[in-house]
C-alpha cells in the first residue's frame, strides 16, 4: 500500500500564491520595459528635432546664446586660442 507524500493544503496555497505574484511581477516588468523603449523612441525624435532647430538656429543667427524663456539672443564671446612657443 503506497501513500502519496503532499504538501499540507497552507503550504500549496503559499506557494501558489507566491509563483502567481511572481509571474504578475515578471508581466509588469515586460510592461515596464516596453514603456521605456517606447519612451526612448520618443525622446530620440525629440533629440533629433530639437538638433535640425539648433542648427537651423545657428545658420540663422550664428554662434549665440539663447534665452529659452524670454527669446533673447546674446553674442557669444569666442576665446582666443592661446599660442605656445
Amino acid at each position: 500500500m503506497s501513500t502519496e507524500k503532499k504538501i499540507t493544503e497552507e503550504e500549496l496555497k503559499g506557494l501558489q500564491e507566491l509563483i502567481q505574484a511572481t509571474n504578475e511581477a515578471h508581466s509588469e516588468i515586460g510592461r515596464l520595459e516596453f514603456a521605456k523603449s517606447n519612451v526612448l523612441k520618443y525622446l530620440d525624435g525629440v533629440m533629433t528635432k530639437r538638433t535640425e532647430l539648433t542648427k537651423g538656429l545657428e545658420e540663422t543667427y550664428g554662434e549665440v546664446s539663447i534665452n529659452i524663456t524670454t527669446g533673447e539672443i546674446t553674442e557669444v564671446e569666442k576665446e582666443e586660442e592661446a599660442v605656445e612657443a
